[in-house]
């Protein structure tokens, strides 16, 4: 029996993350995986879905390239090769990923795990079974995408987010059920390839935890990409064919369309084999860890989506490093784990870090709101990317308590903001701060300023 500092079963971005730190910091470690290296995010997640993104975004600017005065001819997708870049993506980074955990002398043991005790897995692969054993036991087991029973997956025109990603002809027409992260994205893609979208979400707004200000400038955004927005409506029925998928809808409507998209939430893989035996605490089926990562069970500790905590790559990352900076001599920082950024690749993009204006009203109650359109940023303009804007939220001694961007690029300006918000600094200090000019993140200074009642470039 092989024998290990740490055994990680997982390798999203959570698990091979905590094996790499694990490794850095001299452990010996497994890192279990029954699937393809990466995970959910870099197979079936975050990655192909950014990839296929971009060329979305690009076929976006192309439409457009007769206002920075090119002639361009008429754009047309290809998609079986937008499909194909995507593919080359991935797997170019998963034999990165591979190249890294060889370099670290992580040993990849490849099947199902099953957890004997705390101590002891048993890796089920395709051919044989084998067993490994570690002082401490990392489950980072990740999710899955939710399939209610009302919907017919047993027919290929009803997909998950996995079967979407797997699709080499581009949908005529699909509806989207559930308007989180997930669904806008794909709405927001599809739509600038062509296809006729149709998004359904259940609640009054999309992207229900986001700040009222984002939901409705995702909304416009959505819809001056003639996505039919459906919000407060429930799907009753659905029923598939050889050929179309007819759903009811509450209220009296109905829809048909070629393909249906679910993304209602994901399931969470904490019914990992042999974990309920040992007693693991569970809450509404997550596994409950304390900030450094440890269940109620002596070395056991449990990371990302199992957990239930924060369902983002980056989240998991972090506590994957928490973990095993706590197991093995380095300096873990739980408290990075309070400002945690949110980014949704749509487009445009939008970004958040820390609490809504709602949220603060209810935490804080005297607290101010500083806003500044790209319409008016000088680089916005010289980009024509002027959709969008930055909303900064302060309470009474002006601590920087959350802040919220639609437009260009946001998803990297979030950096600088969620640095603010985990320093808990004061929305003067990014007055403070010079800007590069012209570039986008002049923006965020400019919302500050106008925390103050005092913005320059605010018409």
């Amino acid at each position: 029996m092989s024998r290990f500092d740490l055994i990680v079963i997982g390798s999203g971005p959570g698990g091979y993350v905590a094996a790499l730190r694990a490794a850095q910091l001299g452990a010996g470690v497994a890192l279990v995986e029954e699937r393809e290296l990466g995970g959910v995010c870099l197979n079936r997640g975050c990655i192909p879905t950014k990839a296929i993104l971009e060329s979305a975004r690009l076929l976006s600017h192309l439409k457009h390239a007769a206002q920075f005065g090119l002639k361009t001819g008429s754009a047309e997708v290809d998609y079986p090769a937008v499909m194909k870049r995507k593919d080359g993506v991935v797997s170019r980074l998963r034999g990165g990923l591979g190249l890294l955990l060889r370099n670290a002398r992580v040993e990849v043991a490849a099947g199902r795990a099953r957890v004997l005790d705390a101590h002891t897995v048993e890796v089920m692969g395709p051919d044989a079974s084998t067993r490994i054993e570690g002082r401490k036991l990392l489950v980072a087991a990740g999710s899955e995408p939710a399939r209610p029973k009302i919907f017919p997956f047993d027919n290929p025109r009803v997909m998950t987010s996995d079967e979407a990603l797997a699709l080499t002809q581009l949908p005529a027409s699909v509806l989207i059920v559930g308007g989180g992260y997930m669904g806008c994205e794909f709405a927001s893609m599809w739509a600038e390839f062509g296809s006729e979208v149709t998004l359904v979400e259940m609640l009054p707004s999309l992207l229900p935890p986001a700040d009222a200000d984002v939901s409705k400038e995702v909304e416009r955004s959505l819809v001056r990409q003639r996505v039919k927005v459906l919000t407060g409506t429930t799907v009753e029925k659905m029923a598939a064919g050889a050929d179309k998928v007819a759903a009811e809808l509450s209220g009296g409507k109905s829809v048909e369309t070629d393909f249906a998209l679910v993304a209602v939430g994901r399931k969470l893989n904490s019914d990992l084999d042999g974990l309920a035996s040992l007693g693991v605490r569970l809450e509404a089926a997550a596994v409950r860890v304390d900030p450094l990562g440890r269940t109620n069970v002596d070395d056991l500790y449990a990371i990302g989506d199992v957990t239930g905590k924060v369902m983002l790559a980056q989240y998991a990352s972090e506590q994957g490093v928490i973990a095993a900076e706590h197991l093995f001599g380095g300096e873990p920082h739980p408290e990075a784990l309070d400002a945690v950024p949110s980014c949704v690749f749509t487009i445009p993009e939008i970004a958040s870090v820390g609490l809504t204006e709602a949220e603060a009203r209810r935490s804080s109650g005297d607290i101010r709101v500083g806003r500044f359109p790209l319409a008016a940023l000088g680089k916005a303009v010289a980009s024509s990317d002027t959709t969008g804007f930055v909303k900064v939220i302060g309470d009474a001694t002006d601590t920087i308590l959350g802040v919220h961007m639609v437009g260009s690029g946001v998803t990297s300006m979030i950096a600088e903001a969620t640095l603010a918000v985990r320093l808990k600094l004061k929305m003067d200090e990014l007055v403070h701060t010079i800007h590069a000019h012209p570039t986008m993140p002049e923006a965020l200074r400019e919302a500050a300023m106008d925390f103050y009642g005092r913005a320059l470039h605010k018409p």
